[in-house]
């Protein structure tokens, strides 16, 4: 019968092996979370573009109404 020793170092080993699994899955979710990020960033400056696009032409249209006369002075 193998002695308690023996048990609690197949344990140990076996635990190790475990931590390792989780270690790499972590670093797995770290690198996917950073590429998330970088393309909610990347969202977040196209909507502030497409934003001002938008301001501009408000503006443009405005003026036109206005030089044809479309707008209540």
């Amino acid at each position: 019968m193998p002695d308690v020793a023996d048990l609690t170092f197949e344990l140990l080993k076996r635990m190790q092996a475990d931590l390792a699994d989780v270690k790499r899955e972590q670093l797995s979710m770290g690198v996917r979370l950073s590429s998330i990020e970088q393309h909610l960033a990347a969202n977040q400056v196209e909507i502030a573009r497409l934003s001002s696009d938008v301001a501009h032409m408000k503006e443009d249209l405005a003026k036109i109404k206005r030089r044809l006369d479309l707008v209540d002075a």
